[in-house]
């Protein structure tokens, strides 16, 4: 799901290492470009628990990033 939101726009670039997913901004916005990384844990085999967090840019384009993107995506999961 992550790739896929990485993929609207091409808005972002995916990366992935040591089991965490990271999403760099393709372009560099008011304090530079922004960077989530995106950790994906196993409760049970039906259970998984995301944990996005903003590791540099601006968070008032995170917060917008987190609004159009991943509300939506994880409400439909829900």
């Amino acid at each position: 799901m992550l790739e896929e939101i990485a993929q609207i726009d091409d808005k972002f670039k995916v990366l992935k290492k040591d089991g965490i997913v990271r999403l760099e901004g393709c372009k560099s916005g008011i304090k530079g470009q922004l960077i989530l990384h995106a950790e994906i844990f196993e409760v049970t085999s039906s259970l998984h628990v995301v944990e996005v967090t903003k590791v540099a840019g601006n968070t008032l384009e995170y917060s917008k990033f987190r609004e159009q993107y991943l509300k939506p995506s994880f409400k439909e999961i829900i």
